[in-house]
């Protein structure tokens, strides 16, 4: 799924979609994050700012694909967390982690 209207809003299509959530790694999210800590920083703002860019800017062509969860995940993939069965029908997105 492409997620240039931002993760968490196409995250939580993607979960609403296939009646799943999906759990968010925030550890691996603050990685992506630390490549615009640099520009957070330059608007005088501390690295929230970046993690908040990571969940919710778009614009930028990304996708977002689900595999196995033992599947080696192909050159340029990483992961950033998991699909789980969701309760009581409520699809939805959790960030989890730090």
């Amino acid at each position: 799924m492409d997620i240039s209207d931002g993760l968490l809003r196409d995250a939580g299509r993607l979960a609403k979609a296939s009646g799943v959530r999906l759990e968010l790694d925030e550890d691996a999210l603050r990685a992506r994050a630390e490549q615009l800590a640099e520009a957070a920083q330059g608007l005088e703002r501390d690295e929230e700012l970046a993690l908040e860019w990571v969940l919710t800017g778009g614009e930028d062509y990304s996708l977002l694909v689900t595999f196995p969860p033992q599947a080696e995940l192909p050159e340029g993939f990483s992961r950033i967390g998991t699909v789980i069965a969701s309760d009581a029908d409520q699809p939805g997105v959790l960030t989890l982690g730090a």
